[in-house]
């Protein structure tokens, strides 16, 4: 349980005991990176089926981006599939929507990553930068 006041932000990641950073799962089970604007859940079969991905394909299906977000304003659309979450020109792949925000999270304010995302049968990759905390 995260505790905070009264119209607080909601948050998307909490710090561990062992200092590991890990994300915060909403009601519906998604999770937020918003950051990088972006909503994100597990891939199911009637989904990747309604996005035209191919067989086999896993991720973290991308539900809601913000507008006027990072992510927004490269292209990122609803219903692309992250595959990789490149940082300091390391690929982490994912397969949840669980795994693509605990990458995420680790990303510091103004820190950049390189998604590998995918659109049907096309798969490309797409820079972000991680929008500055408010403070």
């Amino acid at each position: 349980m995260t505790l905070g006041k009264l119209g607080d932000a909601p948050v998307e990641s909490v710090e561990t005991a062992d200092g590991d950073v890990a994300p915060v799962e909403g009601m519906d089970g998604s999770y937020t990176a918003r950051r990088f604007g972006l909503t994100l859940t597990d891939l199911s079969e009637k989904e990747r089926l309604e996005s035209a991905l191919p067989k086999g394909a896993k991720g973290a299906l991308v539900v809601a981006v913000a507008p006027g977000s990072t992510a927004a304003e490269k292209g990122v659309k609803e219903g692309m599939l992250i595959l990789e979450v490149g940082i300091d020109r390391k690929a982490n792949p994912v397969t949840t929507a669980r795994e693509c925000a605990k990458v995420l999270a680790k990303v510091p304010s103004g820190g950049t990553v390189a998604l590998k995302v995918q659109q049907k049968d096309r798969i490309w990759l797409v820079g972000l930068r991680a929008r500055e905390d408010k403070k």
